[in-house]
């Protein structure tokens, strides 16, 4: 499966302020709205890749994160009948200057302008997070999109997005596979993480 870095100037004109859809409403999620969040997900990602490997367990492990401000950096779109329509989430890296986001949006959904209202909301809050920490450097903003799914590319492109980087995530059945034992190089040895003691290296 091929998918594909693409980063924006935080500065870029596209970067205006765009109001949702009619009917439609932006607001940060509870965790009472996992379930329909990782339908979202799971829809969004099917429909143009052909993959649905969202969970409700990892999403409720990542949004129920202490480090993560989920209110600030989190969004769910609500459609005019009460159901979720969209789900973003902004991943920001200290010191600030990369700002990495996912966004899904249930193609029953799609083509109404719900992406390009959503990532003005996550490009102000990134731009809010940069200034907040006074980055010296200019802030950008960092997406993937599945290579098979062209709409959103072009639609990124439009936006000012430029493709970066083209990576292939592989995949292997392990039942009934037999790997052979690893074999390290000499000097090497492999032990499980401490976070007291590996975490400043990592």
């Amino acid at each position: 499966m091929d998918t594909q870095n693409t980063e924006a100037p935080e500065n870029h004109p596209a970067g205006i302020a765009h109001d949702m859809p009619a009917g439609y409403t932006l607001r940060a999620p509870t965790m009472a709205d996992i379930p329909a969040a990782v339908v979202v997900m799971n829809r969004s990602t099917l429909e143009c890749a052909g993959v649905a490997d969202a969970s409700e367990g990892l999403t409720a492990r990542h949004w129920g994160d202490p480090d993560r401000d989920l209110a600030q950096d989190t969004w769910v779109v609500i459609a005019p009948d009460g159901s979720l329509a969209a789900v973003a989430q902004l991943h920001p890296f200290p010191p600030y200057v990369e700002h990495e986001f996912d966004l899904y949006v249930d193609p029953a959904h799609a083509g109404r302008g719900i992406d390009v209202a959503v990532r003005s909301a996550i490009r102000a809050r990134a731009l809010a997070l940069s200034a907040m920490h006074h980055v010296p450097e200019s802030p950008y903003l960092l997406t993937t999109t599945y290579r098979s799914d062209s709409a959103t590319a072009a639609a990124l492109q439009a936006e000012g997005y430029r493709p970066i980087r083209l990576w292939q995530r592989m995949e292997i059945d392990l039942p009934g596979v037999e790997l052979p034992p690893p074999h390290w190089p000499e000097g090497l040895s492999v032990r499980t993480f401490d976070p007291e003691r590996d975490m400043y290296a990592l």
